[in-house]
This record gives structure tokens, sequence and C-alpha cells, in this order.
């Protein structure tokens, strides 16, 4: 399977220690702006451990806001964005010397975003 190439991935790998399929993640904002075209989408992230909360939940941890731009778009398709949009989860895969972002929703925004580049334009630590 060839790498894709997400510029400042390693924001990610090191913080996560892993880079994330963003399961049970929240998309926050999405921008789109006509000069590029490009996609601006924000991300809640999260990881969990393996413990309980108070409520029977399982614990997260490394909470954080993840700022993807996608530059030069070719094609999108993002559908059912609403006041909670959660992600079942989120790949990324080569398609004809383009990158192809594929949301997958447990509830809320689906679809895909494809550009000729992706990157991590921030990731902010929360708590």
């Amino acid at each position: 399977m060839q790498e894709i190439n997400i510029i400042n991935k390693e924001k990610i790998l090191d913080y996560f220690g892993y880079f994330p399929t963003f399961h049970d993640n929240e998309i926050i904002n999405v921008e789109m702006n006509r000069n590029g075209p490009n996609i601006s989408l924000k991300i809640y992230s999260f990881d969990f451990t393996k413990n309980l909360n108070n409520k029977h939940k399982f614990q997260k941890i490394k909470e954080c806001e993840i700022e993807f731009l996608f530059k030069w778009i070719v094609n999108v398709k993002l559908q059912d964005f609403n006041h909670q949009n959660v992600i079942e989860k989120m790949t990324f895969n080569n398609d004809n010397n383009n990158i192809k972002a594929i949301i997958t929703s447990s509830f809320g925004a689906n679809g895909y975003i494809i550009s000729k580049s992706v990157i991590i334009q921030s990731l902010n630590e929360l708590y």
C-alpha cells in the first residue's frame, strides 16, 4: 500500500504516537474558500484509555483540535452537516495523483474531499 503524503503529519504522529482513524471524533468546522480552491476542516479529536469514567464510558485522553487544509480541491461531496458530526472513520487514499479523504459518519457530516494536497495546519491541545 502506497503511503499518503500528508504535510505535517508528524504533528499527529508525535501527539498520538500513531495516525488515528478519528473514530468518535467530531467535525466542528468546515470552511470553503474559492481561492485555491481550498477547504479547511477542523476536528475535535481524542484518544481513549481502557478505563471507565464515572459515567461508565471509556476515559478520554489527549484531547485536541486538529485543522486539516485541503488545497487545490478537485472534487468534494459533503452532506448532512448539522449540530453534531461524529466520525466513524476518516481514511486517506491515493486517487489519480490526488489525495481522497473519505469521511464515514456515525451521525452527521459524511462524504469525501479530493485535493492535490493535504496539510495539517494545526494541532492544539485542549485541557
